[in-house]
């Protein structure tokens, strides 16, 4: 595996409303990255991809903030939640730990699942913590 793959991340299974009036999206996102608690490059870039994408999409031309809410995937069985939006002056970011998938653990599956699954909440701006942490 050459270094341009090691550090490649792919977007998987896209999820956003067709309610024009939701600008919500949901995605995970894997990479053969062997991550640590500190949140990487290549997550925030998706995350800022994904935001552009979003916003430039047909009927989201009266939406300011596109909240993102990411899975991210990595070596060797680990994940964590991330959330962001752009509030037009700043990038706001929140994660979660890192996850140990090497074991199978009920608890750890649902609340990935329950986030990846969850409805969006309207005004999420006001909700999400600014320190960075979940």
């Amino acid at each position: 595996m050459d270094d341009t793959q090691i550090h490649e991340w792919r977007a998987k299974c896209l999820y956003a409303y067709e309610d024009p009036g939701i600008s919500h999206i949901n995605r995970y996102t894997a990479s053969a990255i062997i991550g640590d608690e500190r949140l990487l490059r290549g997550e925030i870039l998706c995350l800022l991809r994904l935001f552009r994408g979003r916003l430039r999409n047909k009927g989201m031309e009266n939406h300011v903030i596109a909240p993102v809410l990411m899975i991210s995937l990595m070596r060797p069985q680990h994940a964590r939640i991330i959330e962001g939006y752009f509030d037009g002056k700043e990038l706001v970011i929140s994660k979660s730990p890192l996850y140990d998938f090497t074991r199978e653990e009920q608890a750890l599956l649902r609340l990935f699942a329950r986030n990846l699954f969850s409805r969006p909440i309207v005004q999420l701006h006001l909700l999400l913590p600014r320190s960075g942490m979940l």
